[in-house]
């Protein structure tokens, strides 16, 4: 399955299913079960992403909420807020973080 966790509380939730996704940091991917084709990177780093894939997700709390498939949020809190959008890239400090529901977005 290819699926590599580093930290404390790291990728918790996972299941036996999942494919190439790396968690590292302290609670990095912590809700995911089923991780496909994921990177999170960094404390809290994809912390709710529960069934999704597709996404990379780098920064202290980058996509720390973020539920949907297909993004890339680089930077501190980078996409923390967007939970219902998907297909963005969001890159700096607090990019992407007022919640902005619509999908396919750059910042």
């Amino acid at each position: 399955f290819f699926i590599q966790i580093f930290g404390d509380n790291a990728g918790t939730g996972l299941t036996s299913e999942g494919h190439y996704s790396t968690f590292f940091g302290y609670q990095a991917g912590f809700s995911n079960t089923t991780a496909e084709r994921i990177l999170s990177f960094g404390y809290k780093a994809g912390y709710s992403n529960l069934t999704t894939g597709l996404n990379v997700m780098i920064g202290s709390g980058a996509g720390e909420n973020h539920t949907q498939w297909s993004s890339t949020y680089i930077g501190y809190q980078a996409g923390n807020s967007n939970t219902t959008s998907e297909g963005n890239t969001y890159i700096g400090y607090f990019a992407g973080s007022d919640g902005t529901m619509d999908s396919d977005n750059s910042k």
